[in-house]
């Protein structure tokens, strides 16, 4: 992941429901992954927790 490399300031990764991406992504010192299921709950974790990477559940969004 570009992020831990120092690559990347940001990152997202992308899977079934978001959570074990996340949950694995927060094991590293660098990280500070939320998880996502849509735009409003997407936009919290950067404004109060200073997120650096989204996990985005793709079970529950569409490509739009």
């Amino acid at each position: 992941m570009a992020v831990i490399r120092n690559e990347a300031e940001k990152g997202i990764l992308i899977c079934g429901s978001g959570n074990g991406m996340s949950m694995a992504a927060n094991k590293h010192k660098l990280i500070r992954c939320g998880l996502a299921l849509n735009v409003e709950i997407a936009k919290l974790p950067r404004q109060h927790n200073d997120a650096n990477v989204l996990s985005v559940a793709a079970r529950f969004i569409s490509e739009k």
